[in-house]
């Protein structure tokens, strides 16, 4: 889980700020690997702010909003 964690970190603008992954049913993600969790061998995660902010400014590098797509 610490691996998933520290990607998702490299990937925003303030790697600092602490948030959470939470599965589907809103259930926080600790330091369970996905295999003790019974998540693999696929897994839905969301995202949120420890602090339950959100807003319209931007979270993620630049280089990883180029890779968007509307679905």
């Amino acid at each position: 889980m610490s691996a998933v964690k520290q990607y998702v970190a490299e990937k925003l603008n303030d790697p600092e700020i602490e948030f959470y992954l939470l599965l589907p049913d809103a259930s926080k993600l600790f330091d369970n690997s996905f295999l003790e969790l019974k998540l693999v061998p696929a897994v839905l995660l969301n995202f949120l702010w420890s602090d339950g902010s959100c807003g319209t400014i931007h979270y993620l590098k630049p280089d990883v909003m180029v890779l968007l797509a509307d679905l």
